[in-house]
């Protein structure tokens, strides 16, 4: 997910501009937290991951996350 600006890297069939942030909208937040918290964490740890990774080269954060309950 780190490549999203970069579409030659052929990683994603996702893009946006690079300085842009792709908004990850989750339905139903609460209910994968309660039902499934291993992998509402490990989505939490990788968007994380992803953006500390860009931000430790200079590159500004990529991925948001809007969580609706």
């Amino acid at each position: 997910m780190s490549s999203l600006a970069d579409p030659d890297e052929g990683m994603t069939k996702i893009h946006c501009a690079k300085g842009r942030v792709v908004t990850l909208q989750i339905d139903h937040a609460a209910d994968m937290k309660a039902e499934h918290p291993e992998l509402f964490s490990a989505l939490l740890e990788s968007v994380a991951f992803v953006n500390w990774r860009l931000v430790q080269v200079g590159e500004p954060p990529v991925l948001a996350l809007a969580l609706d309950v």
